[in-house]
């Protein structure tokens, strides 16, 4: 209790900076790539957004910048082009990045019944996202076991444990028997998309504000990290038909950036130095959330899924890492007792 109490203490001091932090960057990148691909002119513009459909929110800064670079001498008649139409667009993706961020972060720190409603609304339009791309034009089974998602979301966290699972469990079985073709897809995804709410709600009701911090920051590291070293290393293709971009220097850049963010944590926190494990192991199921979305994503033949989100796709694609690895952390959190040092 004493080591719970003097990590809250702690990371009560930083809290404010942190989501400050975490929302500058996520404006500043909306900008700057909004931005860019306005000043690369019409034509290249086009050729940027269809690569950035098939790019991941790290990439895409990177995807502007080194294209405004080659543009910059061959097309600078287009440079210029500050129409009203093209500005709209920079209004969009700033509109739409500034709402998410603010909306997450005071369901984030209120926590309780509004974290509860946040987090069972994204499961449940997840659900809605992966319908639609198994079994396009059908809207009714997508609102029914969108809305029963939801629902069986948002109920299972106010019931005990073993009343929860079934119920967790039930529209994945329910959608199983409604749709007509891939089924083992639907089933295990909800599944997962499930289980995933319900830990990361575990984890802000038990363990707080901090906790949950830690695990969105040891996600988007991975992200991050694993991109830029992939662009400079180079190297082997980690999975390269279904996502070519990715490397093995990546991919293992990922784990050591993880470890830091687990090192940073455990010194400040108190808790042993396991956690640097324990992060990377989170890293690696965030990175096998995304590569099964992306797999899932390559066999329906869809580059995002969903238009949900104006000018960043839908939720499954700024999701599908932090499924992964809250789906990890609800299993271990059984058997080591997380946080490890505390428990």
């Amino acid at each position: 209790v004493y080591l719970e109490e003097d990590f809250q203490h702690r990371f009560a001091a930083n809290w404010v900076s942190l989501s400050v932090a975490v929302a500058g960057v996520v404006v500043a990148k909306t900008v700057i790539t909004s931005l860019m691909l306005r000043l690369t002119g019409a034509r290249r513009g086009v050729a940027i957004e269809t690569g950035l459909l098939m790019a991941s929110p790290s990439e895409t800064t990177l995807i502007v910048l080194a294209t405004a670079a080659s543009a910059q001498s061959g097309h600078e008649e287009h440079s210029m082009n500050f129409s009203r139409d093209q500005w709209a667009d920079l209004k969009e993706r700033m509109g739409t990045g500034a709402v998410m961020v603010v909306i997450g972060l005071i369901g984030i720190w209120m926590g309780g019944h509004v974290f509860h409603l946040l987090v069972a609304l994204i499961c449940g339009l997840m659900v809605w996202e992966l319908v639609g791309m198994l079994r396009p034009g059908v809207r009714h089974a997508q609102l029914q076991l969108g809305a029963l998602t939801g629902a069986a979301m948002f109920i299972a966290i106010y019931l005990p444990v073993g009343f929860a699972m079934p119920l967790l469990l039930a529209p994945a079985l329910i959608g199983f028997g409604q749709l007509e073709r891939n089924r083992t897809i639907f089933m295990s995804f909800t599944v997962m998309i499930l289980l995933a709410g319900y830990g990361i709600m575990q984890v802000r009701d038990d363990l707080g504000f901090g906790w949950l911090s830690w695990l969105v920051l040891v996600v988007v590291t991975t992200d991050v990290v694993g991109y830029f070293a992939g662009k400079a290393i180079g190297g082997p293709k980690f999975w390269p038909r279904v996502s070519p971009k990715k490397t093995w220097a990546g991919t293992v850049a990922g784990w050591i950036g993880a470890a830091l963010v687990g090192l940073l944590f455990s010194i400040n926190s108190g808790v042993g130095l396991q956690l640097i494990g324990i992060s990377i192991a989170v890293s690696m199921a965030s990175q096998m959330g995304d590569m099964a979305e992306s797999g899932m994503k390559r066999k329906m033949g869809v580059k995002d899924s969903s238009n949900l989100i104006p000018g960043h796709g839908g939720l499954m694609d700024r999701f599908d890492g932090m499924l992964g690895a809250s789906l990890f952390l609800l299993f271990i959190g059984q058997l080591i007792g997380f946080p490890y040092g505390l428990g």
